[in-house]
């Protein structure tokens, strides 16, 4: 799982006793891959009708795109009436999705979505890691 949080998400339960483990979600490449990729683009090209053939960076999804990431966390908490999410994690369920933070990722604001989710599903398959717990 990517990107850790010292974030606490009640609705994530690994089987841990502690809520030290719970502390640290990350996001699954699998869900990277399936879900969040697809939905971003789906968002850029139809709604905001750009076109991004050239590649999505992370700068555009939170700049360009309106703070995509927290559109969606605030939508999340208005569905639910619960406060609002401290990270995208905590807006996913299911244990494909998210889980216990294993690896950090550092990127820079140039990179495509593209090739973050290419070069994560590539390390997953050197080091033999399955692309929904990691």
């Amino acid at each position: 799982m990517y990107h850790h949080t010292n974030n606490y998400n009640k609705n994530y339960d690994d089987g841990a006793n502690t809520d030290k483990l719970k502390k640290y979600l990350g996001v699954s490449v699998h869900h990277l891959c399936t879900v969040f990729q697809p939905k971003v683009m789906l968002y850029a090209s139809q709604i905001l009708k750009r076109d991004y053939s050239e590649g999505l960076t992370t700068y555009d999804i939170e700049d360009t795109l309106g703070g995509f990431l927290r559109q969606i966390m605030n939508s999340t908490s208005r569905l639910d009436k619960k406060p609002p999410p401290r990270c995208y994690a905590e807006t996913l369920d299911g244990k494909d999705n998210v889980g216990k933070a294993t690896h950090m990722l550092s990127y820079c604001w140039g990179n495509t979505i593209d090739d973050i989710t290419t070069s994560l599903v590539e390390y997953c398959e050197a080091n033999r890691l399955n692309v929904k717990r990691t």
